[in-house]
């Protein structure tokens, strides 16, 4: 029995360790080129309107830590779980921004 735990333990530290790296080198990873003029909250309010069925509550948004909408030295970016929202946390995730002065983004997947 020890020896079927080890062989499944040196099994899953040979898939990390030599494996995996492997297949993120061969991988080409691309990024889209966007052009966001300065207004990046129109740009995001624009893309989200083109998603049918979206809740209210499951949209993308930026709340600026000023009035200004400024950048600040810290921004948060706030990346939820595939069965929740961002606004199950919304509140938590102010008064972090607020403590830290930052931007908050909150997104989905």
């Amino acid at each position: 029995m020890i020896y079927f735990f080890s062989f499944i333990v040196f099994f899953i530290f040979f898939l990390i360790v030599f494996i995996l790296p492997q297949l993120f080198i061969k991988m080409k990873i691309t990024f889209p080129n966007i052009q966001i003029n300065n207004e990046v909250v129109d740009y995001i309010n624009d893309k989200e309107e083109k998603i049918d069925s979206l809740e209210q509550n499951a949209k993308k948004q930026i709340i600026w830590n000023s009035i200004s909408n400024k950048k600040t030295e810290y921004a948060i970016v706030y990346i939820h779980g595939s069965f929740a929202t961002g606004f199950q946390q919304k509140e938590s995730l102010i008064k972090i921004a607020d403590k830290l002065e930052a931007n908050l983004f909150i997104s989905r997947l």
